[in-house]
């Protein structure tokens, strides 16, 4: 339970305070960022640990909150480099998010040049503390009256779904369906993303992508969905294959259920979720087209197949290379184009 002292030093503005937070997962991203509003915060948010880098380079932040498991680079290595090589971060507070709250993970993140560290699923209170914990005094004022999270108590009940869990963790029954809304639009891309991996036994990338599947899981109230991604998480971390072929299909069809369950919260979105992900064979006929059309210089034929590719979902990284692709294809540089599908 949170102490008297810490209920009132939590009732707090830091209108000049920069923060960046570090997630390569768009939901926890929506959830620390929606957290951290009532503050009257300069928020900032990174994809990867090589994009905190760049940003830490460009913009001098007084807290970093950072994912620890990420795909490419972790949020302990990203730390690291931080640490060693951008000027005035040695001392910058960096608190570790992290799913896999152990006994010792204070020690550990500390030893590995963390400051402190925050478990998820991430509550309101917890993040506030640490913003009032770590931010220099200086930039904290203070306020009287409930914060906007305590003021806002309604409730949301959706079959299925444990939202008074939720909803205690958030504080705001606001950012709860703003959370919501953006998990349920990453269904069919996360899914695909995970049976991309199960399917080409990438096990590293599969454990980390059901890590995060576990945690935002849990951030909407599908414990059951949760409870099992952890379990496929620990399969992959141990090599444990046979639970993971055992168990994945099931882990799957959960998931997807879900937009049969939280899909009548947002009829409005129902146009936004059309798109279906792209098969391996699928992508690889459309590169074949997109190829062709650059080698006949036929622009026509090049938007014509970049729009085909636009029909269909991906994962993040082969989206925002697509973005790339339509980009350069409005402007006509098809040698550029012929760079960028080459490493697809």
């Amino acid at each position: 339970p949170e102490s008297e002292e810490t209920e009132v030093c939590s009732r707090f503005e830091a209108p000049n305070a920069q923060i960046l937070i570090v997630d390569d997962n768009h939901t926890n991203l929506t959830v620390a960022a929606g957290l951290l509003t009532p503050l009257g915060m300069n928020i900032d948010t990174a994809e990867s640990g090589y994009e905190a880098i760049e940003s830490a380079k460009r913009k001098k932040y007084d807290i970093i909150f950072m994912d620890h498991m990420m795909p490419g680079m972790d949020g302990v290595e990203a730390a690291h480099i931080i640490r060693r090589t951008v000027r005035g971060y040695e001392n910058i507070p960096i608190i570790a998010l992290t799913a896999n709250a152990m006994p010792d993970a204070r020690e550990m993140f500390i030893k590995e040049g963390m400051t402190d560290f925050a478990a998820k699923p991430i509550g309101a209170k917890v993040l506030t503390e640490k913003v009032r914990r770590w931010l220099p005094a200086e930039k904290i004022v203070y306020t009287e009256g409930p914060s906007e999270n305590e003021a806002d108590s309604a409730e949301i009940a959706i079959e299925g779904l444990n939202t008074k869990n939720a909803l205690s963790l958030l504080g705001s029954p606001q950012l709860y369906l703003t959370v919501l809304k953006d998990f349920y639009l990453s269904i069919d891309k996360k899914s695909a993303v995970i049976r991309e991996y199960y399917s080409s036994q990438q096990w590293q990338d599969y454990t980390v992508e059901v890590h995060s599947l576990k945690s935002t899981s849990r951030q909407i109230g599908a414990d059951k969905l949760s409870e099992l991604a952890y379990e496929l998480e620990m399969a992959g971390k141990s090599g444990d294959t046979g639970c993971i072929l055992e168990k994945t299909d099931t882990m799957l069809e959960m998931y997807l259920s879900l937009k049969e369950i939280i899909g009548p919260v947002f009829p409005e979105c129902a146009g936004e979720r059309e798109k279906e992900p792209a098969s391996s064979e699928t992508t690889a006929l459309l590169l074949e087209e997109l190829s062709e059309a650059l080698e006949n210089y036929d622009t026509l034929a090049i938007d014509e197949a970049v729009d085909k590719m636009n029909g269909y979902l991906y994962d993040e990284k082969h989206t925002k290379l697509l973005e790339r692709i339509a980009e350069l294809a409005s402007e006509g540089d098809i040698d550029m184009i012929g760079e960028l599908i080459s490493g697809w």
